[in-house]
């Protein structure tokens, strides 16, 4: 956790192989986020609305991952992932983060 920074994203894969995913810390405190600003989260790299991916697509400074090139979504990180603007419907699923030390 404190070798984290704002400079970029951390990609893993979660809870299958195939599964993209990634953590981010925001640098603001983020719903469900974790660490001690609570601003460490990680969402699927998969559009809630049709499942394109989303890698690459994300804005540092306004803190959101889109649009979306499928649909142009685009969801708010510090939010929960909530729906900014497109086609989707829900909001980008969120990982839920537990924080052991300076272990995530």
């Amino acid at each position: 956790v404190s070798q984290l920074n704002e400079s970029g994203l951390v990609d893993f894969r979660y809870p299958l192989e195939e599964q993209t995913n990634f953590l981010v810390k925001l640098g603001v405190t983020a719903n469900g986020g974790v660490g001690a600003s609570s601003d460490i989260v990680a969402f699927s790299y998969l559009c809630s609305h049709m499942g394109c991916p989303l890698q690459g697509r994300y804005n540092k400074e306004h803190k959101m991952l889109g649009p979306c090139l499928c649909h142009y979504s685009r969801f708010d990180l510090s939010k929960g992932g909530i729906l900014i603007l497109g086609q989707a419907t829900r909001s980008l699923p969120q990982i839920v983060l537990e924080t052991r030390g300076y272990y995530i």
